[in-house]
């Protein structure tokens, strides 16, 4: 059982896709007894300190995602088009599928253990980023208490996104394949 105070870090050196990173991380913290699983950016981008937030928020909720989109957050140091990208996939989302939480694509987030359980104990219909949106339909189509808190997201400072023509066409096929399967 891990303590309450101890953290395990997940990290891949290595270019692997999204939904197989978080799905392998799910298990190992599931494995090692974790209570809450936080997922976020390794670069920084989201803010470590905002953590507590999310477990404080997490205490009452099964999913708490720190939002960028609701009153309070804000994005640091986007280009237009990147904001657009960003903002339009949310829409889409919330169109397509019918989610109701402002920011389906951030990946700083907080699951409670049930549902981490919950959605890796059937397969994902999507890959890659949109493995994030399907998590939130499945927790709000599953009546699982779902929240944002407001944060601040920062573009990073070395490297570049690794999101490219390909990930964008797969993210929108798996979206409605996604739709089909809700």
């Amino acid at each position: 059982m891990v303590r309450e105070n101890e953290r395990l870090i997940v990290v891949h050196p290595q270019k692997r896709d999204l939904d197989v990173t978080l799905y392998e991380g799910f298990k190992k913290a599931l494995e090692l007894g974790a209570e809450w699983i936080v997922t976020m950016d390794g670069d920084f981008s989201h803010n470590p300190q905002d953590i507590p937030r999310l477990f404080r928020k997490g205490k009452e909720n099964d999913l708490v995602v720190g939002s960028r989109y609701i009153t309070g957050g804000k994005i640091v140091r986007w280009s237009w088009k990147r904001k657009i990208m960003s903002r339009g996939a949310c829409i889409l989302n919330r169109l397509i599928l019918g989610i109701k939480l402002k920011d389906s694509t951030s990946g700083f987030r907080c699951y409670s253990r049930a549902l981490a359980e919950h959605l890796i104990s059937r397969p994902f219909v999507t890959q890659g980023f949109a493995f994030q949106v399907e998590a939130v339909a499945r927790a709000e189509r599953g009546d699982w208490k779902t929240c944002e808190i407001p944060i601040t997201f920062r573009k990073r400072e070395k490297g570049h996104s690794k999101v490219n023509s390909e990930d964008i066409k797969r993210y929108l096929v798996g979206i409605f394949r996604l739709r089909q399967k809700l």
